[in-house]
């Protein structure tokens, strides 16, 4: 097994707080996902992703508060109350943009920056410095911490980090060109409209070679899904 590196970090956690006053109003659409849902869910390991880099990653979870551990060793609190109305790309350019600008002010972790599979996961003596963690924390993580640290799934991370962001643009086109007409009845059932349309797709793929919009068909799925989850919006006649 590998031998982790040791060196002396500052473990005790900075606070998150929002660096922008507008970062709660950067909704793209109905189905923005919320960061405070994905980091709720998200478990020990977890990797939070910019531009398709890992900057940091969770490692521990108390009631309403996430703790997680940027590649320079820095500790961040993240309290999921301040997340419940920013969005989760948002969060992310906000915390990247953060950790930069912290390390970048300190200049003896300027130069210290490791690839996370090379950084340590558990607390380093702190030579008297007091940290976020009381001793039965300190214990856990050290007696439970994997070696391997596990990754979130490539097809995962595609899908929030590229095609949510696809999906949206998408939206914003048809709620332009379309409207709230998804709403309204479909005279033959919202099955048979959306069976027709990918018969459509395919016919003119197997005739003329024209690329079939996955964005389109996801898009419909999501249409039936929400029909179904709500049938309290919908509207009829």
């Amino acid at each position: 097994m590998k031998k982790r590196k040791n060196k002396h970090t500052d473990n005790s956690a900075r606070i998150w707080s929002p660096g922008r006053p507008d970062l709660s109003s950067r909704k793209r659409g109905i189905l923005s996902i919320n960061a405070d849902h994905v980091l709720a869910q998200a478990k020990i390991g977890y990797q939070l992703t910019h531009a398709g880099e890992p900057i940091a990653e969770v490692v521990d979870k108390r009631p309403h508060q996430v703790e997680i551990q940027d590649l320079h060793n820095k500790r961040w609190l993240i309290n999921l109350h301040q997340l419940q109305d920013i969005e989760l790309s948002a969060f992310i350019e906000d915390l990247a943009e953060a950790i930069t600008a912290y390390h970048q002010s300190t200049p003896e972790t300027a130069s210290a920056r490791e690839p996370l599979e090379d950084t340590s996961l558990v607390d380093q003596p702190d030579d008297g410095e007091q940290t976020i963690d009381d001793d039965a924390q300190h214990s856990r993580r050290h007696s439970d911490q994997a070696a391997v640290i596990p990754t979130q799934p490539l097809l995962a991370r595609y899908f929030q980090e590229e095609f949510i962001p696809k999906m949206l643009n998408q939206m914003d086109f048809d709620q332009v060109r379309y409207g709230d007409t998804w709403l309204m009845d479909y005279k033959d059932g919202v099955e048979a409209h959306i069976r027709s349309r990918f018969k459509d797709y395919f016919k003119l793929f197997d005739e003329f070679g024209k690329p079939i919009s996955w964005l389109r068909v996801a898009g419909y799925a999501i249409l039936a899904q929400a029909r179904l989850d709500h049938p309290d919006w919908l509207i009829n006649g």
